[in-house]
């Protein structure tokens, strides 16, 4: 795991830390910056791992860019869709179980720009990318990727004797 991009980012991250632990979650493991001595240079975080958060936190709402994950249960599957939408954000998500079948199912559910089942992190640039939400505006790679770097336009030219806006045909006028 590389560092953060900055000094300020990874206080930032030690912050979103520090208030979810007095918020109640219980932290697991990591939460701090590293002091083994081939870590002092870069701005280094421990792999940060909490349990019991709300869903209403602010880690659970807000996007840390840091290396925290949250660990939740859920009652049932539906729980669990309604835990990962329940989200002003939607970059992407990821499924992990043995049931693929089951995990498509959710993934269909989940509000997203990308699902990954059973993996995380994989791009192909044929494929557009691109958050949902407040997760971006627009695509990158693909296709759609291209054509938001374009700009498309309509140019129409009605040669016919009676030419009337196009309002009027949807009209009837």
């Amino acid at each position: 795991m590389g560092p953060l991009i900055s000094g300020s980012q990874r206080e930032a991250v030690m912050g979103y830390v520090e208030r979810t632990k007095k918020q109640g979650a219980k932290l697991v493991c990591g939460g701090k910056i590293p002091t083994a001595p081939h870590l002092k240079r870069g701005f280094f975080f421990e792999p940060t791992i909490f349990t019991g958060i709300k869903e209403d936190s602010e880690l659970f709402q807000q996007e840390a860019f840091g290396p925290i994950v949250c660990v939740n249960k859920f009652k049932d599957i539906n729980a669990a869709i309604a835990m990962a939408n329940n989200s002003p954000y939607a970059l992407a998500a990821c499924v992990w179980t043995a049931d693929t079948d089951q995990a498509k199912t959710i993934a269909e559910k989940i509000t997203a720009g990308t699902v990954w089942i059973n993996t995380y992190g994989m791009f192909f640039n044929q494929a557009p990318y691109g958050g949902c939400k407040q997760s971006g505006f627009g695509k990158e790679l693909g296709k759609e990727g291209f054509l938001e770097y374009t700009h498309l336009k309509n140019i129409i030219v009605d040669k016919t004797a009676e030419a009337k806006p196009l309002v009027s045909y949807w009209y009837g006028f």
